[in-house]
């Protein structure tokens, strides 16, 4: 898990392993308003990276 408090307030994200089906969650929690997008757009350029990922 990836704590950050600043531009996205006191947000998070945590990329798992699926204990039972083959996915990866990823949750993503933010005490400010629209700092889930936020956290995301920074997210995104690196997940596009990887082509056999459905994001």
């Amino acid at each position: 898990m990836y704590k950050q408090v600043g531009k996205y307030g006191s947000g998070w994200f945590l990329l798992r392993m699926s204990l039972h089906e083959p996915v990866m969650p990823l949750n993503i929690e933010s005490d400010t308003k629209g700092g889930i997008d936020l956290i995301l757009t920074d997210l995104r350029p690196f997940f596009e990276g990887y082509k056999a990922l459905k994001f």
